[in-house]
């Protein structure tokens, strides 16, 4: 491999080692290469036209970008690395911002169910007009009326943790279609310095004491940190991500992926954000090989720490071997690279887990006028119906996540893998659900259920304010078919004192030689092969 002094602007080769030499690199949108390709953003619906990319590897192999500590900082709205076609390469030894985060953060002065009174911090350039509030940057602004803007009242005391709501501002709005709970108005008034919003809040806000900031994003989620999709061997190390406008680290079909010493902390002293990223740390979507994160640390959040999932389909209609199905889930559009040729597939009649059949995709069509996806199969489709749901069962990577911290942030972790995932010596200091286990047939459409998962050295804190560890599916379950998630060993962890998990449609769950500062407790329901070594008090319902 030879070796290269890494300036701006450089084109990237194969089989080259880049070294960085400065402690600081500004990227502006002249600097950035222009894409309209909707592959690198078909993990959401709601996105720009065209992106302006910083850093863009493409069909490249053996490649290592060594920044030596470097700041880079975008400046407007970049992506700032997308990876496509790319084996084996390493970006290291270095550290993301933006001049002006896609979020705003205001101190809160009075709020109760119907107005709040709020000053927006320095750093965060705001005006407002005719009723209107706009973000501003530098070289773009967000009249905050349309899509969704997610709110947050933060308490910077740590003692409380309050919901969220979705709301947009104006007296005008345009939410989004069909979105994950209801989306409010606020209307805007400003006197001198404060900013007063008439609307509806939830009473569990009501404050006066001047201990809380409210956060709220305006962007859609199209900006990842660093995507990469279609690629083999993917190594990130000693990353510091200051701020990130959407999920820092995107995957979609790719394989083998290494993160080690990735961090991200909210900043009370310095810059005075709460807020390090927008969206989850890490999202990854029909991912295979092995995903192995360790020696990271990750708060400040607007949702979850790693979030690992395929996507359920929906039969429509078959033809001999094709099988002709749709994309239900509110995020991912059609180019979302969800089953590729070579993916074993499995057929569930309707929304249970009754399985029809097996069968292995030879070829891949997208009907973009129909948005229909076409899949020719190895074998003749018998005894599929309209409705049945399709899983991927090759899109699922073997899970390695220790030595983490994960500490305060709004969301939690969702790891949906059929393989084997190992969550070792990690501490969650969350006050919210520290890990959910999910899927669904309803609204996300996310898959699929966990089959061997183990839990090992392990801290897990204030689980008095709730379950730390909850298990549901939301799918039909039948007497053929009566559990989700299978197969979870929790041992030589430690629990404050409460409900330590929460079991729904579980075959399968031992609790062995762990600890606690009280009395731990296991709330059970519609499960089956419970077992437990100690003083764990189980309540069925």
């Amino acid at each position: 491999m030879k070796e290269s002094i890494f300036n701006k602007g450089i084109s990237l080769e194969s089989d080259t080692y880049y070294k960085a030499t400065e402690n600081r690199y500004d990227i502006y949108l002249a600097d950035c290469i222009k894409s309209e390709n909707e592959k690198y953003f078909s993990y959401t619906r709601k996105k720009f036209a065209e992106h302006y990319i910083g850093f863009f590897l493409k069909d490249l192999k053996n490649v290592t970008l060594d920044f030596q500590g470097a700041t880079i900082v975008f400046h407007g709205r970049i992506v700032p690395f997308i990876l496509d076609n790319c084996e084996n390469i390493k970006l290291i030894n270095f550290q993301i911002d933006y001049d002006r985060p896609f979020y705003t953060q205001a101190r809160v002065f009075e709020c109760n169910s119907k107005q709040m009174k709020i000053k927006i911090d320095p750093g965060f350039d705001y005006r407002v007009e005719d009723g209107y509030l706009y973000a501003v940057g530098d070289s773009w602004e967000k009249k905050l009326n349309r899509n969704d803007c997610l709110l947050w009242l933060f308490d910077r005391t740590g003692k409380k943790e309050y919901p969220i709501i979705l709301s947009l501002f104006g007296p005008e709005i345009f939410p989004n279609e069909n979105p994950p709970m209801p989306i409010g108005q606020i209307f805007v008034e400003q006197e001198d310095e404060y900013l007063i919003l008439n609307g509806d809040f939830p009473q569990s806000w009501e404050c006066n004491d001047g201990n809380n900031s409210l956060v709220f994003t305006h962007e859609v989620r199209d900006k990842c940190t660093i995507t990469f999709v279609d690629c083999k061997n993917i190594y990130i190390e000693n990353f510091i991500l200051l701020y990130g406008a959407a999920y820092a680290l995107m995957g979609m079909h790719s394989e083998n992926i290494y993160i080690d010493n990735f961090s991200l902390y909210m900043d009370y002293e310095g810059n005075g954000r709460l807020v390090t990223n927008n969206a989850d740390a890490v999202h990854l979507f029909n991912c295979k090989g092995d995903f192995v994160l360790k020696n990271s640390h990750m708060e400040g959040m607007l949702d979850d720490t790693v979030n690992i999932h395929n996507n359920y389909l929906i039969v429509e209609s078959v033809q001999n071997k094709t099988l002709i199905c749709k994309s239900r889930t509110a995020t991912a559009d059609l180019l979302c690279p969800l089953f590729e040729r070579g993916d074993n597939i499995a057929i569930y009649r309707g929304k249970t887990q009754e399985l029809k059949n097996t069968y292995k995709i030879e070829n891949v069509i997208l009907d973009k006028e129909k948005n229909l996806f076409r899949y020719e199969l190895n074998d003749v489709l018998v005894g599929i119906e309209q409705g049945d749901v399709i899983e991927n069962l090759s899109g699922h990577p073997i899970v390695l996540i220790e030595n983490c911290t994960f500490g305060r942030f709004r969301g939690t972790m969702r790891l949906q893998s059929r393989n084997k995932t190992i969550v070792r010596n990690c501490e969650f200091r969350n006050k919210g659900k520290s890990i959910i286990f999910t899927g669904d047939t309803t609204y996300w459409f996310e898959s699929g259920p966990v089959n061997n998962f183990l839990f090992e050295g392990c801290k897990f804190y204030y689980t008095e304010m709730g379950p730390r560890i909850c298990f549901y599916g939301d799918v039909e379950f039948t007497s053929v078919e009566p559990f989700y998630h299978k197969n979870i060993t929790v041992q030589n962890c430690y629990f404050d004192c409460g409900i330590i998990a929460s079991l729904n449609h579980v075959d399968g769950f031992t609790f062995k030689n762990n600890m606690s500062n009280g009395v731990m407790r296991l709330s059970v329901q519609n499960s089956d092969n419970i077992i437990f070594d100690q003083n764990l008090v189980v309540e069925y319902k």
